[in-house]
């Protein structure tokens, strides 16, 4: 049975059941004791036990109804949409570096990046999988992540490229520079370097 039609019923029956209530009372107003004066004491107590039984099933099957109705489930989102408005730097002669498919962020537990313009190494670490929303690298661990500035870029980079995170970590702490914090901001000047999964 469709929800509207329950509600349809409802309210057919509900006057009625009203009309009967008050004729099972004490004090019943003329007019309506002469509608039912065909009506003895008990088949209007029976008929009140009838009506009182529809409308209480008319609940529970109303309840029933959008108890077992089905939660929309959210489809999960490909990685390739997901990053579809990221704007980033495909590739940087100067530097001879160039950008991983973006894709690979989705997921990843380590990202490396570097600003071209300002010459920034950007790491963003995560417990859980980082993701992106527009531009932006979300769900990063901002005590783990930062960025720093590099003086010799061209020295670093090509080691950033090889190695592995351990050692990257390693080097990173001899650096003299000091460290800023992590906006996850990625622009038209970063190129994408690592995603460790």
């Amino acid at each position: 049975m469709a929800q509207t039609h329950v509600g349809k019923i409802r309210s057919y029956y509900e006057p009625i059941v009203a009309e009967y209530e008050v004729l099972s009372g004490k004090r019943v107003p003329d007019d309506l004791k002469e509608g039912y004066s065909n009506l003895s004491k008990k088949d209007v107590k029976n008929s009140l036990a009838w009506l009182q039984a529809l409308m209480s099933d008319l609940n529970s099957y109303e309840s029933t109804k959008k108890a077992s109705r089905k939660r929309r489930v959210a489809k999960p989102v490909s990685a390739s949409k997901i990053v579809a408005k990221l704007k980033y730097k495909k590739d940087d002669t100067a530097f001879k570096i160039s950008s991983i498919d973006p894709i690979n962020i989705v997921d990843s537990t380590v990202l490396y990046v570097f600003n071209t313009k300002y010459k920034t190494f950007g790491v963003y670490k995560t417990d859980g999988s980082l993701t992106v929303k527009g531009s932006t690298i979300q769900q990063f661990d901002e005590k783990e992540s930062f960025v720093i500035t590099l003086r010799k870029p061209e020295d670093i980079l090509p080691q950033i490229l090889k190695t592995t995170e351990r050692k990257i970590d390693k080097l990173l702490d001899g650096l003299t520079t000091k460290r800023q914090k992590a906006t996850g901001r990625i622009n038209g000047d970063t190129v994408i370097l690592r995603a460790i999964k």
